[in-house]
């Protein structure tokens, strides 16, 4: 990495020492007490499903391709159980079985097929506290709070395609008060950027009781989400994993070094006691220095353990303040989330959904396998650890084989860890535990998908016999700041050489005391406001009469300020909104190659999200990068730095530190370039990037998008927006 000292650099394992960095010491001496634990909690389930079945008509849905001989699809939850266990799950009806729905089951999936449609249904519903023992949403065992949800569950279903096929998405809004807009992180959006799903840029949120089929092709293999992309409410439950398989994953199960057997998707984030548009309220306040909103705790794959019982929290209860509620009924706690492996080698396919928090990501005495990021395969590097912000993704593989229970085995129980690196929070919350925790066990190797599924559980009671006893790798978890692996530690699998670059661009991140007292973000000159009804890519298409506008006029609203010819003047003011590849044909910039440096002039580190595209990481470390353009000359120069850079679409700039990156402006539409921590974004931190505006101008959004803008519609009596 160039310039400025090395990052932090995690501490890689060799291959060989795999095996011996697991100590017998470390595994269950009461499994077979689990086991039986875990057969009749199964049974128990396996009765219950069936009766609900009879009885209720359980609505079941995979994601299966429209014209196919069979057909089902993602669907629209059914009306809320009465019962408090799914599938021997140990859960209430709002909470998903991800130990079952996040199981990646390739019995019946082929990666090889003809690229098709896939349909899918979400319903967004609200889940509000109530008297009944299975209407207490606290994912954290904690204070219960109003939840938002998808299909009735949270967090949300698994969507799942093939590259190269293309997703019918169908967002029915049953939220009585909420506009939303859904977004689908890390798609291309190729020809369909009305469909990016960004309120205010890309589209008008769709209003309560409305709905829109969301329908673009997949064009990146990888690991990715989806999630609200209004307010901050994707905090409030609205978020789910998307995986895309590559053609050739058959062959990387395969593969040396990189092989597996199975394969899960595990969510984790942190988690706040309170609404997000209360939490943005109270954080938009005059005289807060940017002092962000801090969790309350943690969670893993939507379910966690809140200490109910810590001498802080039962304080704040006995000052009856009402900075704290009661949390639910003992007898209503789930306990630790599990996870189960099988013995072999298992990918898993980690996320961070969250709001704020970085997290570090370990397993006890297993090493990691790095072999991808945000849809980029890696050469396969191994590590203890990986620290993991916002919006960012790995697969891991970690290898538990011989480890599982029962004949031939010998068992084996340890952590999951996820912790917050809370160094990088402004301020302190005595009720939360930063080191979130989820058990792992291991079973014998599974013959079918059947047999996994007999066994799934969700969760460990806090009292069980068999709860791991493992400790954490040695040394230091979090650091001083929040980073990215090293850029040395993540190279792609397949090289790809940077092109040169046609234009530079420089963005100094920031936050300022604004109108009011108020501590805003700002990119440049200017702090992103929200406009949820007049989306900016509405004004540069062609039903919106634009014609490779450089500018827009936002009316009495004035809020969208106009541009010079090249983005900005010589102030840096007016980048709401950057044009780039917006030159006629001949004169070099029909299609520009962007250098974008990025200098974080914050006190706090920044998980930077481009929509549309993928960029080449060119450098990452401490300091500001210098503004004299022979530097960039001689840097970009450097061959080493250039012949197979990291790509991905998140990139963490740390604390009064830089980022270079580059990218090839060639996707017409509104692209967003935003910090994902959700209280910044709300804070203003986003720029707009509008690329091949002649193109745009050419095009028409679709009459279901551009609908949604129609002035008779239900709207909030309050601006919204990002």
């Amino acid at each position: 990495m160039a310039n400025g000292p090395t990052q932090q650099t995690v501490k890689e394992v060799p291959s060989r020492d795999v095996s011996s960095t697991r100590s017998p010491n470390h595994r269950f001496s009461k499994l077979d007490n689990w086991l039986s634990e875990i057969k009749l909690i199964a049974l128990a389930g396996v009765i219950i499903f069936i009766v609900l079945g009879v009885s209720l008509g359980v609505g079941l849905g995979v994601g299966l391709p429209e014209h196919a001989s069979h057909t089902s699809t993602v669907a629209t939850s059914s009306s809320a159980s009465s019962s408090s266990d799914v599938s021997g799950s140990g859960l209430q009806s709002w909470q998903r079985d991800t130990a079952t729905d996040y199981a990646l089951d390739f019995t019946s999936w082929n990666t090889t097929s003809t690229p098709q449609i896939r349909t899918y249904n979400l319903t967004l519903t609200m889940l509000s506290p109530s008297n009944s023992s299975d209407a207490q949403p606290a994912p954290d065992g904690g204070p219960p709070r109003p939840m938002l949800l998808i299909n009735g569950e949270y967090p949300g279903p698994l969507i799942r395609a093939n590259a190269n096929d293309t997703l019918h998405i169908t967002v029915h809004n049953q939220i009585a008060d909420r506009p939303i807009s859904m977004h689908w992180h890390g798609q291309y959006q190729n020809s369909t950027p009305w469909f990016d799903g960004t309120t205010g840029i890309t589209q008008c949120p769709i209003p309560p009781n409305g709905s829109l089929t969301y329908a673009f092709t997949l064009a990146r293999p990888g690991t990715f989400w989806y999630h609200a992309h209004t307010s901050a409410l994707y905090i409030d439950g609205l978020v789910g994993p998307l995986v895309v398989h590559d053609t050739l994953e058959d062959l990387k199960a395969r593969a040396n070094g990189t092989g597996y057997d199975y394969e899960q998707v595990v969510l984790f984030s942190d988690w706040y006691h309170a609404w997000s548009t209360d939490l943005v309220a109270g954080y938009l306040v005059p005289d807060n220095e940017n002092v962000e909103p801090i969790p309350d705790a943690g969670l893993i794959n939507g379910k966690g353990l809140f200490n109910c019982s810590s001498d802080a929290f039962v304080s704040a209860l006995n000052a009856g303040s009402g900075a704290a509620s009661a949390c639910i009924p003992a007898s209503q706690r789930m306990g630790y989330p599990l996870l189960t492996l099988y013995e072999g080698r298992t990918r898993l396919r980690v996320i961070n959904v969250g709001a704020f928090a970085d997290f570090w990501v370990g397993i006890d005495n297993h090493p990691l396998t790095i072999i991808e990021a945000d849809g980029t395969d890696l050469e396969p590097v191994i590590v203890d650890r990986l620290p993991i912000a916002v919006g960012e993704r790995y697969s891991v593989v970690v290898d538990t084989t011989n480890e599982g229970g029962g004949s031939g085995g010998t068992g084996a129980g340890f952590w999951f860890r996820a912790e917050m690196n809370t160094n990088c929070f402004g301020d302190t919350n005595a009720v939360l535990d930063p080191n979130v925790l989820a058990a792992v066990h291991v079973l014998p190797a599974a013959t079918s998908t059947s047999t996994a599924s007999t066994v799934a559980v969700n969760w460990i009671a806090e009292t069980s016999t068999s709860l791991p006893t493992t400790d954490a790798w040695a040394g230091t978890w979090t650091g001083p700041t929040c980073r990215d692996l090293a850029l040395s530690q993540l190279v792609p699998a397949v090289v790809q050489q940077a092109p040169v670059a046609s234009r530079l661009l420089t963005i100094d991140v920031s936050f300022q005391i604004g109108t009011n007292a108020v501590d805003l973000g700002y990119m440049n000159a200017t702090s992103w406001v929200p406009t949820a009804y007049t989306p900016t890519l509405s004004a540069f298409a062609g039903n919106g009469n634009g014609t490779n506008q450089t500018s827009v006029d936002a009316g009495e609203e004035g809020r969208i300020v106009g541009m010079d010819p090249v983005g900005w003047n010589a102030n840096k003011q007016g980048q709401w909104v950057i044009p780039v590849s917006d030159g006629p044909p001949n004169q070099g910039r029909e299609i520009e190659v962007i250098d974008l440096v990025i200098n974080n002039l914050d006190d706090g580190s920044h998980p930077f999200h481009l929509h549309g595209h993928q960029f080449y990481i060119l450098a990452q470390g401490s300091g500001s990068l210098p503004q004299d353009p022979t530097y960039y000359t001689a840097l970009t120069a450097n061959h080493s730095l250039l012949s197979n850079p990291m790509r991905r679409d998140t990139v963490t700039v740390e604390s009064y530190g830089h980022a270079l990156i580059r990218w090839v402006a060639d996707n017409p539409g509104v692209w967003a370039f935003h910090c994902h921590i959700a209280w910044h974004v709300a804070a203003g931190l986003m720029v707009q990037f509008v690329e091949r505006g002649g193109v745009l101008g050419g095009w028409d959004v679709p009459e279901e998008v551009a609908g949604l803008c129609d002035a008779g519609r239900w709207r909030p009596e309050v601006e919204i927006g990002g």
